[in-house]
């Protein structure tokens, strides 16, 4: 492999933005991976990666790894093949790049929903790994792909991805497509921008990571901001038109002329240009989520298969009012999302935003309870062939496969875990799919909705006012809202006794996967003796506990099966509790996971090994130094989490949906 000398090809550092001033990030980035090396090598720049902290002059057998643990910070490391040094980073001609796969996705999606389309999905993207270039995918129905290719190569009329790459040679593009993919650049980069004090640790990394690599700009550069601007000046704009025309064979400029075409326009702008950007009033996005009990499992077992497929319908058909392909133009340029769901026990929709887009937000809410869902033939057509095509690719899928079979041996068979195969899914009802969609989302008296953001009452209120208070009352004959109390369970049980399985799938290279599934219910003894009237305390110190024994678990056969053996590359243990439905009484079921993957021949022995550490866990408990390292490390969490958006939204949401709610939020969680 090259050489390395330390001077040059090599970066260390630590990155902390002022939003998370509480959890500072220590990197080292080596200008050197697996793209230098040689046939003869592959692999090798990996087993480095694993050896380099195996131990050290100070610690030995990974206790590194203990060490930064027991100070509550994170440990990782990765390789990943080394990236092109450019001799200067061109950011205006990446925006251009990023515009015109933009339109081009856009175009793609349009003919994907065509009748009998040549592809279900078609992109293009950069690729650059050793070299810029630009990659073009697709993907077709099974038995398809020499007419996909065609489709691909030729020049058939409105029906190829290539075909459109050349439209855009010969035609360019009009100025209402360059004007949303340009609204949609400048939106991600203006997120970035005025959202970067309070940027993930881990992304400012990434960023000087590839300043280093790549000597490309930072979201903390203002320049960066001035020299996108211009786009909006209308000889950029006919400049993008040239370069459109030209992309497919356009050469990368010498160093020189980069610099100065840089320099003169960023110049230019200085000079020049009398427009104004204004900082929004909060610079954090607003979270929005709602949710109402009463899901799937109250639907007939005989209509599950149809109204299960009810928001993937609706959502290709279009929940707000338009096709997924208008709304997305409606909404270009703007910082909202807003997606919804149906699950097992509940409804929900949620949404982030801008503080400037939560109006948009609220609209799309606002047209999600107006708005009936109907399956336009032509449309359902491509939507059914499509869908079909994924479940048969995911039937092809050794790991989904495993998933399925995990799940119905764990939960004991339960119809609401059964893979759709294609059969049943082409029998499904289309009609009566989307009319449980529309049912679902119609009555906003049922559902508790909460905001959390940089957005005062007195800017929410009149929004709320307009858009949620506007929505129409149903008719008082209509179903009465569910109660977490009426809330229909699944006919689940969990396996009487061991229960050991093996599914095999045809593979390239053979792989195990090992998941080890325990059942965990957290009893209420009779009477009530256990919880008494502070039940639900007793259930939320338990989860609570149970969630920091799987940390330690996990810690611990990660030193085992990694650290010492070196025959897995990471473990997962993980805690559910989502198929048990709301109640304010009884027992709470659920499941711990422990899951890896290995060599097969390694399988059965780092499985014993796994249960033994387990069994050593329970008779023995946790070292003083395992449990004060866990309780740092969920300090460190929780201080970070207090500065999220996402921390309180989920607190707020849990609270409403607690076993401690009785109506009143404050009242059940300060008493």
């Amino acid at each position: 492999m090259a050489a390395l000398d330390p001077m040059s090809t090599h970066i260390g550092g630590g990155a902390q933005s002022d939003f998370y001033r509480l959890k500072p990030l220590a990197f080292s980035e080596v200008k050197v991976g697996s793209v230098s090396e040689e046939e003869e090598e592959r692999g090798l720049a990996h087993i480095v990666e694993h050896l380099a902290f195996s131990g050290t002059e100070n610690f030995t057998n990974h206790d590194i790894v203990k060490f930064l643990e027991s100070i509550g910070a994170e440990f990782g490391a990765c390789q990943h093949p080394k990236k092109q040094l450019l001799s200067a980073f061109d950011h205006r001609e990446h925006m251009i790049g990023e515009l015109f796969s933009i339109i081009m996705n856009s175009r793609f999606f349009k003919i994907s929903r065509q009748t009998n389309p040549p592809f279900y999905t078609a992109s293009t993207q950069s690729e650059e790994p050793c070299r810029p270039g630009l990659g073009l995918t697709a993907a077709c129905e099974e038995g398809g792909t020499l007419v996909a290719i065609e489709a691909l190569l030729k020049a058939v009329q409105g029906a190829g991805a290539l075909q459109e790459v050349a439209r855009v040679r010969v035609h360019s593009v009009s100025e209402r497509e360059l004007r949303i993919a340009r609204a949609r650049v400048l939106s991600d980069f203006e997120t970035h921008y005025l959202e970067r004090d309070q940027a993930y640790s881990t992304d400012l990394r990434d960023e000087y990571v590839r300043h280093f690599l790549q000597n490309a700009y930072t979201s903390a550069d203002e320049t960066v901001y001035e020299l996108m601007l211009p786009v909006d000046k209308p000889e950029l704009l006919e400049k993008a038109f040239q370069v459109f025309s030209e992309f497919a064979t356009k050469i990368r400029v010498a160093e020189e002329d980069v610099k100065k075409e840089r320099g003169a326009v960023l110049e230019e702008w200085r000079q020049g240009s009398q427009y104004e950007h204004r900082l929004p009033i909060g610079l954090e996005k607003v979270l929005l989520s709602g949710f109402a009990h009463g899901g799937l499992s109250e639907v007939p077992v005989d209509e599950f298969d149809s109204l299960s497929c009810s928001t993937l319908l609706a959502t290709e058909l279009g929940v707000f009012g338009y096709k997924p392909e208008v709304l997305s133009e409606i909404m270009a340029g703007k910082r909202v999302n807003v997606s919804c769901s149906i699950g097992a026990f509940k409804r929900s929709f949620s949404g982030d935003q801008s503080p400037l887009d939560l109006e948009s937000a609220l609209q799309l809410v606002h047209r999600l309870f107006t708005t009936r869902v109907e399956p336009n033939p032509e449309d359902l057509q491509v939507i059914m062939a499509m869908t079909a095509e994924g479940i048969k690719s995911s039937q092809r899928d050794p790991y989904t496969v495993f998933a399925n079979r995990v799940r119905s041996i764990v939960f004991g068979g339960c119809y609401y875990f059964r893979m759709l195969t294609v059969d049943k899914f082409l029998r499904i009802d289309p009609d009566a799919a989307c009319d449980y969609f529309t049912a679902a989302f119609s009555n906003p008296a049922e559902f508790t909705i909460v905001l959390v953001g940089a957005i005062t009452p007195e800017m929410a209120e009149p929004l709320i006012e307009r858009y949620l208070g506007g929505i129409p009352a149903q008719a008082a004959n209509g179903p009465a809202p569910i109660l977490p109390a009426d809330v229909t369970p699944l006919p689940f049980g969990f396996p009487k006794g061991v229960v050991t399985d093996e599914v095999r799938m045809p593979m390239v290279e053979a792989l195990n996967s090992t998941q080890i599934t325990l059942p965990v219910e957290l009893v209420r003894e009779a009477g009530g003796a256990r919880y008494s009237s502070d039940e639900a305390s007793g259930v939320l110190a338990d989860l609570q506990w149970l969630d920091l024994s799987t940390r330690i678990l996990e810690s611990r056969l990660l030193q085992l099966l990694r650290f010492k053996f070196g025959e897995v590359y990471t473990v997962q243990v993980s805690v559910f509790f989502g198929v048990e439905a709301p109640s304010r009484v009884g027992s709470v079921r659920g499941d711990v996971t422990i899951s890896f993957s290995c060599d097969p021949s390694s399988a059965e022995r780092l499985r014993e090994l796994a249960l033994d550490e387990l069994e050593k866990l329970q008779q023995s408990g946790p070292s003083e130094h395992q449990l004060a390292t866990a309780l740092e490390l969920e300090q460190r969490a929780y201080e970070v989490g207090l500065q999220e958006n996402s921390h309180w939204l989920e607190r707020i949401l849990s609270a409403y949906q607690s076993r401690r709610f009785a109506g009143d939020l404050d009242r059940s969680h300060t008493t």
